[in-house]
């Protein structure tokens, strides 16, 4: 077996792996935990690993998640990307896409059949087996489905993770046995990252330039770029609750769509909400980098904010706000035919548009991957000497709710705020004072322009 598997290996020299793909590879032992800082490369070179073993021989193999809607969108994009793109094997006719498996089939009959699986369907994670096991993100799961699982895999185990708890059954019940392999990574591990996500990811670490930028985090700079475990402390909305989707049509008041620009560094986060009743709903439509504002038409394939916006079925009539330090981009979307504004700033506005979001209850729907990682990440600043939570948020996982409190502030009633005692300051000459008037102003405009026309 050794031997076939080095064949193997040389034969696909042509595929490109980190180091932690030679981690896996190498490792002996029954169970592998790979612990590791954002953008390490441990979960794509872990699927790359198990590809190479399941083209060897024929196996069962499962990947799980927490939730099938996760493992869908994560690991199983991935699966598919790396099997399509790196090794030039699938066929489609082999995915099962109901059911949630691939088959890699052997010139003898014999087979592979690589599973995903989600773990809140218990029923199923109770009584499957499996010859390799791979828990993506495993911190997010619980010790006894765990245990289940492994008490039906046959040959090995592999999990992974980002540090993000300082106390953990992981630690506890896993790393600890014999059998255990530990492997610690971080982004510097990846030579595959681009000048931009490393200066996103770097852009945490409490360096002064960091901090007068905003974006230093120390917590946030263990977890994600030095790959240590840290208590992630502060979190600004640690309560909201994750759903399966929207309430139906008729039960929302009000709907609306908000985009927080980007391009290289970051990316531009696009995301409809909707008030029902006393509660808002939000839904992650879009999450990427390198998106231009309309559609090129010498490269009508290029991808766009545009393109984005038609394919989630966003057209005229859709109420869209964004960043109003965008005012190009803003204008060629106007021009391309949407309905789009910029939305209204102000002295204090982050805090005013956080303290609004919290006067509702908030649901995010689980397909919403990037948005919910900031939601578990989004924090307020920490004085260095005193350690006390400062009314400030980093400047970090902020894409998504950036974009959200530009559309809150617009569209909510700002006398929640009020009733709270919010502050807000006022300029000098009295000008624009609250967000009432900017609002009030701001439609004003809007009527003036449309008599005008």
């Amino acid at each position: 077996m050794k031997q076939r598997l080095a064949i193997k290996l040389k034969q696909d020299n042509r595929i490109k792996t980190s180091e932690i793909f030679t981690w896996a590879r190498r490792s002996k032992k029954r169970v592998q935990v790979h612990e590791g800082g954002s953008r390490s490369s441990k979960t794509y070179s872990i699927i790359q690993y198990l590809i190479f073993r399941g083209i060897n021989q024929p196996l069962e193999i499962t990947i799980c998640r927490e939730k099938m809607t996760w493992c869908r969108t994560t690991v199983m994009r991935d699966f598919v990307n790396i099997l399509q793109n790196d090794y030039k094997l699938y066929n489609k006719r082999n995915h099962n896409k109901s059911e949630n498996y691939y088959i890699h089939y052997f010139p003898n009959g014999k087979f592979t059949r690589f599973t995903f699986l989600g773990l809140d369907d218990q029923q199923k994670a109770h009584g499957y087996a499996s010859d390799i096991l791979y828990i993506n993100e495993a911190n997010e799961g619980k010790f006894r489905i765990y245990n289940q699982l492994a008490m039906r895999t046959r040959k090995q185990i592999i999990l992974d993770y980002n540090p993000k708890h300082e106390t953990h059954w992981i630690y506890d019940k896993v790393i600890p046995r014999d059998d255990c392999d530990f492997f610690k990574s971080t982004y510097l591990n990846n030579p595959f990252l681009t000048k931009g996500i490393v200066r996103e990811i770097e852009a945490l670490e409490p360096t002064e330039f960091n901090k007068k930028n905003g974006t230093a985090d120390e917590t946030l700079w263990k977890i994600y770029g030095l790959g240590e475990r840290a208590a992630n402390q502060g979190l600004i909305f640690s309560n909201w609750q994750i759903v399966t989707k929207f309430p139906p049509k008729e039960e929302r008041k009000k709907e609306w769509v908000t985009i927080d620009f980007g391009f290289t560094n970051d990316v531009t986060a696009i995301q409809r909400h909707c008030l029902s009743q006393v509660s808002l709903y939000h839904k992650q439509l879009v999450y990427e980098r390198g998106l231009i504002n309309v559609q090129n038409k010498n490269n009508p394939d290029y991808p766009s904010i545009e393109m984005k916006l038609k394919e989630n079925g966003i057209d005229h009539k859709t109420i869209i706000y964004a960043d109003s330090a965008e005012p190009k981009s803003i204008a060629e979307l106007q021009l391309a035919g949407f309905n789009i504004q910029p939305t209204y700033k102000g002295p204090d506005s982050i805090s005013f548009g956080i303290a609004l979001l919290k006067t509702y209850t908030n649901y995010i729907t689980e397909d919403s991957i990037d948005a919910i990682k900031e939601k578990n990440n989004y924090k307020w600043k920490e004085d260095e000497k005193t350690g006390k939570l400062l009314n400030v948020p980093v400047d970090a996982f902020n894409h998504f709710f950036d974009a959200t409190r530009y559309g809150a502030v617009m569209m909510l009633p700002h006398s929640r705020v009020e009733k709270m005692k919010a502050s807000y300051p006022t300029k000098p000459n009295g000008e624009l004072t609250t967000p009432q008037q900017r609002l009030k102003f701001y439609k004003r405009k809007r009527k003036h322009e449309r008599n005008f026309n």
